[in-house]
């Protein structure tokens, strides 16, 4: 057979199937088949035998050859047909590629940190990805629309090189999106994209880092903005606060995140187990947020600046 990567014509690769009439490859030499008494079934049972021990893309690799040598064969009158064409090839190996996605390159890093490895594995693992790439490429990478990705780069949340194209407009460094990735990851609702219905512009959270005393201060945030309403809260009530819909409310309820009482006709739910609710991970890490869901953060992002530059 001619060796992977070398082209022959046709009349040398019938030389490499047989020599003086007689097949010589080593699995099919030893029967002593002669060229005008190869089979198909002969070629099945040598593909058969081959893909034991290759790969099916070897096999038709080989399939090839002994294909436009049989055909040669019938050009030159050696033998009446081409008993290639009747074969079952095998079906050509799709390559799926295994990649690491933030959360596992996250991990692997996070077990890194402070090793001496640490360095050498972080450049080997950004050799593996090229130094820039596209919007769209970022698209798959994060996980994230167009018009969010539009908006992190147009506004620096996630840096950029614009070389001003119609097309192709976008060069984002691979450690950029990696830092980006990172930041998401320590804090999902920080960087939430909520698209406005009539608005092409997405809002985008700015970054805040739940501590233990931002989050009381988020806790005593809820607090004042539920005073206004009673200790049993309906549905409406709930969804008036929260800015979502009645639908919503429900299905909050339905999968127990807040727990009611019925009352008569009426399903009432503790105001604490609200603001309970208003608090967890499940409320705060939204993507579609209402327009009072985000104006409550931005209260709390005010709050929070307002009160470091006191201790400033």
């Amino acid at each position: 057979m001619a060796a992977r990567g070398q082209r022959h014509g046709d009349a040398d690769n019938l030389r490499f199937l047989c020599r003086h009439d007689e097949i010589c490859h080593p699995a099919v030499a030893e029967k002593g088949i002669l060229l005008k008494d190869l089979t198909s079934r002969d070629i099945q049972d040598f593909y058969t035998l081959q893909l034991e021990r290759v790969s099916a893309n070897t096999v038709l690799h080989y399939h090839a050859i002994i294909h436009r040598a049989l055909k040669y064969a019938v050009k030159m009158d050696m033998i009446p047909a081409n008993t290639a064409i009747r074969i079952e090839r095998p079906k050509k190996d799709k390559f799926v590629g295994s990649f690491y996605d933030s959360h596992k390159v996250n991990e692997l890093f996070f077990h890194l940190e402070g090793h001496p490895l640490e360095l050498p594995i972080l450049q080997e693992t950004l050799k593996r990805y090229p130094k820039e790439f596209s919007k769209e490429q970022l698209c798959k990478l994060c996980h994230i629309s167009k018009r969010a990705a539009k908006y992190y780069l147009d506004n620096g949340v996630i840096p950029c090189r614009c070389n001003g194209q119609a097309t192709h407009k976008y060069a984002i460094r691979t450690r950029d999106a990696i830092t980006f990735l990172r930041r998401r990851d320590t804090c999902p609702d920080a960087f939430c994209v909520t698209i406005r219905s009539g608005k092409a512009k997405p809002f985008v959270h700015p970054f805040i880092d739940h501590t233990q005393r931002v989050m009381q201060r988020y806790q005593r945030l809820l607090e004042e903005l539920a005073r206004p309403y009673p200790d049993l809260m309906t549905v409406q009530m709930i969804a008036e606060l929260t800015g979502y819909s009645v639908k919503t409310v429900r299905r909050w309820t339905a999968f127990g995140h807040i727990r009611w009482f019925q009352n008569g006709l009426r399903h009432l739910a503790p105001k604490e187990l609200v603001i309970r609710h208003m608090m967890s991970e499940n409320f705060r890490t939204i993507a579609n947020k209402s327009w009072k869901h985000d104006k409550i953060i931005q209260q709390l992002i005010d709050a929070t600046n307002k009160e470091d530059k006191k201790h400033v």
